[in-house]
């Protein structure tokens, strides 16, 4: 791991080269694996570790405008993930359950 007490990253491109310099490794979010390859970089799948849950909170009524369209869009998105299915909720709610994440 890079020690975060003793190096902070700025950028998600500074801790990759720190990596790929043989400086240490890190935990990535799988969107992250999917979207950013690099040719001296390996992501390796963790699938011994608990699901991590992605939760919003916003307030129970009144959700208009940017709030209701976050809402729709982060909705769309947690769907996105396999495993998601059970979790089906009206987007643009506000009462959204908490999305266990992969990443």
């Amino acid at each position: 791991m890079l020690d975060g007490r003793a190096r902070r990253t700025s950028s998600l491109e500074e801790k990759f080269e720190l990596i790929a310099s043989s400086q240490g490794i890190a935990l990535v979010p799988v969107s992250i694996a999917d979207s950013y390859s690099r040719p001296d970089l390996v992501y390796l799948t963790v699938t011994d570790a608990l699901p991590v849950e992605t939760c919003l909170a916003v307030p129970e009524s009144n959700c208009t405008g940017p709030v209701a369209d976050f809402l729709d869009i982060a909705t769309a998105t947690l769907r996105r993930h396999p495993g998601d299915a059970e979790r089906e909720e009206k987007p643009g709610t506000a009462n959204l359950a908490a999305a266990p994440s992969t990443d």
